[in-house]
């Protein structure tokens, strides 16, 4: 049940839209436990962002799960994604920030899991 959050600044496309979620999907099934087809992503394009001193083509990206996930979790979610956002929105690596949030309370269908 993860969420992820897509932030940039660059305008973004339904096609691409659908790429970002299916490739973005099997990225968060990197982490153990998380399988595909349970994440829901939030696309926010066209947003003001602003990174060392330039408007350039940037983006944001956070990632929340239910329950912890380990460091040595999160370093390869981050390469998939960071080159997932890289390569189809032609964003410069060094300009996607990657985020990661883990929660122990998570809800869903009226339940907490």
């Amino acid at each position: 049940m993860p969420f992820v959050n897509v932030k940039t600044n660059v305008s973004v496309n339904k096609e691409v839209h659908n790429k970002l979620y299916n490739e973005i999907d099997c990225a968060i099934a990197l982490i153990p436990c998380i399988e595909k087809g349970w994440t829901m992503v939030n696309f926010e394009d066209n947003c003001i962002l602003w990174f060392e001193n330039s408007d350039a083509p940037a983006a944001m990206v956070e990632v929340s799960v239910w329950g912890d996930i380990l460091d040595n979790n999160c370093q390869p979610v981050t390469k998939k994604i960071t080159d997932i956002i890289n390569s189809l929105l032609s964003i410069d690596k060094n300009r996607i920030y990657v985020n990661f949030f883990s929660t122990p309370y998570w809800g869903c269908g009226g339940n907490n899991y």
